[in-house]
């Protein structure tokens, strides 16, 4: 029994996994595995078995990176070519208002300002003349409408000749084309309109010393004899539109320094019309890209920050134009407390805005029970300019179509 549990125990000492090494067994004897094979059996003596070549080592490839692709749409664009025709044609209409204003037709219904004849309607009646028809009838002369019309040019030309320094000459009557942004600048700018003077003076001094020089250097003395006869008869003409008159009130350094607008006025008055002429420039944009939407399949994008320009040229001209309207009644003034009434009363925005549109009082206003009406309005080529880029910013949202792909699986 104890030689059968010796042997057991060396058997379950013997016992390996596979593969593991053979482990000495202690206290029994030890025997070979006979299923052993040796690693170089049936090779000759002093042979080596070839070792295996060296496989060169394979590149890693780059892991590629994915890409975020970008979405397919399952629709596209196209554009409404009756919204673009609404568009192109309110284009056109912005840039006729200056090109009215710059042939000088109707300027009734295009002008930038009114200075308006607040003759009550019924004090305007017809005057007799003393003369006599053929019938023996009196022959009555009508009431002639003694409203100013300020136009777009008239601001452009001024400052082209205030910050250009390109002087664009007078009209038929001698007067300068930008009289009235002139005297007003004059008004809400004296220091400018100072300096620009000095510079024009002393211009003048050089150019009639040049002259004089260039006289006596042909011999010229004086002025040449005026011949009998040689002055042109020149006939007058009826004019309906007289030309606008400048604020002559005199306003004070105190009243501008206690006004806090009189700077922003100042500047919104001297700078308006490049925003007005850079309006211009993107309406023409716009009117060019809405004609050839109208044509093709080429989507068109743009509408809407180009209207904005040109509301922004609109607004401008807006403050501006309130500026003017507040010197020509005498604004900044002090009251006897001390306050100053300001250039830019923004109360009476709507005021100016629709003076056009009131016109004159069928009676006389009593100034004591009620307001008197504005004496500088804006004009209905304002309204225009201030109107039309708000029309075309909201069509502008319109003018192009989403269609889906699903409509040619049918």
């Amino acid at each position: 029994m104890a030689a059968k549990k010796q042997q057991t125990k060396v058997a379950s000492a013997g016992a390996r996994k596979p593969g593991a090494a053979p482990r000495p067994v202690r206290g029994a004897a030890q025997y070979a595995n006979p299923y052993a094979v040796r690693y170089n059996a049936g090779m000759p003596a002093g042979a080596r078995r070839p070792q295996p070549k060296a496989q060169p080592k394979k590149q890693e490839k780059p892991v590629p990176v994915k890409k975020n692709r970008r979405r397919e749409k399952d629709y596209f664009f196209i554009m409404r070519r009756g919204v673009c025709f609404v568009i192109m044609l309110l284009a056109l209409v912005w840039i006729g208002v200056f090109a009215l204003n710059y042939l000088g037709i109707m300027p009734e219904y295009t002008s930038f300002m009114i200075q308006p004849d607040l003759t009550p309607l019924d004090e305007r009646l017809d005057v007799e003349t003393g003369e006599l028809d053929e019938d023996g009838n009196a022959i009555l002369e009508e009431y002639v409408d003694t409203s100013a019309y300020v136009s777009f040019i008239d601001p452009i030309f001024g400052a082209l000749k205030n910050l250009v320094g390109v002087d664009m000459g007078t009209d038929e009557n001698g007067e300068s084309l930008s009289a009235f942004y002139d005297g007003t600048l004059a008004q809400l700018a004296p220091e400018s309109a100072e300096e620009k003077e000095d510079e024009t003076e002393g211009d003048d001094v050089v150019a009639e010393a040049a002259e004089e020089e260039s006289n006596e250097s042909e011999g010229v003395e004086g002025d040449a004899p005026i011949e009998e006869g040689t002055e042109e008869e020149t006939e007058e003409e009826e004019v309906l539109t007289f030309p606008p008159q400048v604020s002559t009130a005199v306003i004070t350094d105190e009243a501008r320094e206690a006004d806090g607008m009189t700077a922003i006025a100042a500047m919104a008055w001297t700078y308006f019309p490049i925003v007005l002429v850079v309006g211009v420039i993107f309406a023409l944009i716009i009117f060019l890209i809405a004609l050839f939407s109208l044509f093709g399949r080429r989507i068109y994008k743009g509408f809407g920050i180009m209207s904005v320009i040109m509301l922004l040229g609109g607004v401008v001209a807006l403050v501006a134009g309130m500026a003017a309207m507040g010197n020509y009644m005498g604004n900044p003034m002090l009251l006897e407390d001390g306050t100053a009434t300001s250039v830019i009363d923004f109360s009476q925005a709507m005021s100016f805005l629709t003076g056009a549109l009131n016109g004159a009082p069928a009676t006389a206003i009593d100034p004591e029970t009620t307001a008197q009406p504005l004496t500088m309005v804006a004009g209905y080529g304002l309204l225009i300019i201030l109107i039309i880029p708000i029309v075309i910013l909201i069509l502008s949202f319109f003018a192009r179509k989403k269609v889906p792909y699903s409509i040619f699986d049918k």
